[in-house]
């Protein structure tokens, strides 16, 4: 999955201000409206993992300003499902540290009151 596929997938709330040094938060809303969730599911939407972990990727990508991809991931926990109908505000933040092109994560998906995601892996910059 690439960033252009779930770019109406969500509008972020807050542009991105300078992170300080090896870190990122951003504010995102879910556009309800969305094709995925017609398929997955019609009756109760939810985001799939593989979105989640695309969200994370972009806002690192948007940190770094660079275009990444997931190398590997250590460890995905999905602590709660991810439903636009539940909550459409959440806030993905992490920390990072870079060595030349790779850049090794950790960062989490919550909401108000509920972590939906933590993520620890590492990514790698293209060119």
């Amino acid at each position: 999955m690439n960033k252009k596929m779930i770019e109406d997938f969500y509008t972020k709330k807050q542009p991105v201000e300078p992170a300080p040094p090896y870190s990122f938060c951003d504010t995102i809303e879910l556009n309800t409206e969305h094709p995925i969730y017609k398929g997955h599911f019609p009756d109760m939407p939810v985001a799939p993992g593989v979105v989640l972990i695309q969200l994370i990727q972009n806002m690192l990508s948007d940190a770094l300003g660079a275009p990444i991809r997931l190398r590997e991931s250590d460890n995905i926990k999905f602590l709660a499902v991810v439903s636009p109908s539940v909550e459409r505000t959440l806030t993905i933040s992490g920390v990072f540290s870079k060595q030349g092109t790779r850049i090794e994560t950790a960062a989490t998906i919550s909401g108000a009151q509920t972590i939906y995601v933590k993520f620890k892996g590492i990514f790698e910059i293209i060119s």
